[in-house]
C-alpha cells in the first residue's frame, strides 16, 4: 500500500541524502545514476499527458519520487560502510528477521492486516465443488506474491551472510530465515518462488563447497 513502512521510512532518507549529497566528492557512476534518474522523471511528467489513469499515474511519480530516495540513500549508506557487502547482508537478513514474527502469526492464527484481505482473494476453488480457505503470509506487503518476491531477492543476501562471517550465530541465524523462508514458500504456493529458493540452494552450495576446496 502507498503507507508501506519502506515508504514511510523515504522521508528521513530523502533528507540524509539531500545532506549527504552536499557533502560528498563527484563521482561519475553516480553522476550517470543523476541523469538516468532525472530523464526517467522527466519521461513520467510527459507521460501525464496521454496516460488513461491520471489518478494512479500521479501515484506511481510519487512512488518513483520515493524509491529514489531510497536507492540513493543506501547507496550512500553503502559508501560510508567499512565493510558495505557485509553491510547489505546483515541488511538484509535483520529485514527477514523483522518479517518472521508477523508472517507465523498469519500462519497460525490466520489474523491478517485489513489491506492484505482486500487485495488477496483468500479463497481457492479447487474444482469439484471444493473450495476451502487459502492459508498465507503477507506480512505488509498486502499481496501475498509480495511477500515472496521480497524473500526471493532476500535469498542471494542471506546465503551470502552464511558465507561472508565467520561467526556461528549469525551463520546459525543465516539458516534458520532460511529455514522460515522455505516454509513461506510452500505454505503461499508459490511456485516461482520455490524455483528460486532450489536454484539459490544449489548455486550457494557449489559456491559455498569451491570456497572449502
Amino acid at each position: 500500500g502507498a503507507l508501506a513502512p519502506l515508504r514511510l521510512a523515504a522521508g528521513p532518507l530523502f533528507v540524509f541524502a539531500i545532506l549527504y549529497k552536499s557533502k560528498v566528492a563527484r563521482n561519475r557512476s553516480l553522476e550517470e545514476l543523476y541523469i538516468f534518474l532525472i530523464a526517467f522523471f522527466i519521461y513520467m511528467l510527459l507521460s501525464l499527458f496521454w496516460t488513461l489513469d491520471y489518478e494512479e499515474a500521479i501515484k506511481e511519480v510519487f512512488y518513483f519520487i520515493i524509491h529514489s530516495s531510497i536507492l540513493l540513500s543506501l547507496i550512500f549508506f553503502a559508501r560510508k560502510a567499512a565493510y558495505p557487502f557485509k553491510s547489505i547482508c546483515v541488511g538484509w537478513m535483520i529485514s527477514v528477521a523483522i518479517t518472521m514474527p508477523l508472517a507465523m502469526i498469519e500462519f497460525i492464527f490466520d489474523w491478517h492486516l485489513p489491506m492484505s484481505l482486500k487485495e488477496t482473494d483468500t479463497m481457492i476453488n479447487y474444482g469439484g465443488g471444493l473450495i476451502l480457505q487459502k492459508t498465507f503470509a503477507s506480512v505488509t506487503f498486502g499481496n501475498w506474491n509480495g511477500y515472496v518476491v521480497f524473500l526471493g531477492f532476500s535469498l542471494p543476501f542471506i546465503i551470502g551472510g552464511a558465507h561472508l562471517y565467520r561467526m556461528r550465530k549469525t551463520k546459525y541465524l543465516s539458516l534458520i530465515l532460511f529455514i522460515f523462508m522455505g516454509v513461506v514458500l510452500i505454505v503461499n504456493a508459490s511456485r516461482g518462488g520455490f524455483v528460486a529458493y532450489v536454484l539459490a540452494s544449489c548455486f550457494g552450495s557449489i559456491s559455498y563447497f569451491r570456497s572449502k576446496a
